[in-house]
């Protein structure tokens, strides 16, 4: 692990907490201003507050140790505070169960963000519980999967493919 003085110098690196677990900080390139460093999946938006002691980095969420517990893809959207809208969503169309299942799933997790940015008129006319199980499939696919022309059938009957726009992989519809 080598020496750095700041949290922009150790991105991609593991970092041990005091109780043995590693943390991972990595660059954001997801394109939305100011988003650039994460530690785990926090946010960090402040960096090397100095202190007499060492430096402080601030961050948005909560990091919690691992534990023998199982995660469900529902603990991960409920304790997900970019993912408010999405989680009473899913309340409201009784889908809880669906995100419990011991599995395989994959879930392509729309943000609040992302739902903000289409009209009520479109959630309306598609329905939302058709839009959530347009994100939910029955197969584990991690990044690697995810490879160019992949067709993915949703838990909706219906499927999307991943394709290269600007030589970035994306996910579209039919």
């Amino acid at each position: 692990f080598p020496s750095h003085d700041t949290l922009q110098d150790l991105t991609d690196y593991p970092i041990q907490t005091l109780l043995g677990q590693n943390v991972t900080t990595t660059s954001d390139e997801s394109g939305y201003p100011g988003i650039y460093l994460l530690v785990n999946d926090a946010i960090v938006t402040t960096v090397n507050i100095q202190a007499t002691n060492g430096l402080v980095h601030i961050i948005d969420r909560v990091l919690l140790p691992t534990t023998d517990q199982e995660v469900t893809v529902w603990d991960i959207i409920y304790n997900s505070h970019r993912h408010e809208t999405l989680k009473w969503y899913i309340i409201q169309e009784d889908l809880v169960d669906r995100f419990q299942v011991p599995g395989p799933i994959t879930f392509f997790a729309p943000t609040n963000l992302a739902f903000n940015s289409i009209p009520d008129s479109v959630i309306n006319s598609v329905g939302i519980r058709n839009i959530i199980l347009y994100h939910l499939t029955n197969q584990l696919l991690s990044s690697q999967d995810l490879y160019l022309n992949r067709e993915i059938v949703t838990q909706n009957d219906s499927s999307f493919y991943v394709i290269e726009v600007d030589s970035n992989a994306i996910v579209t519809g039919k």
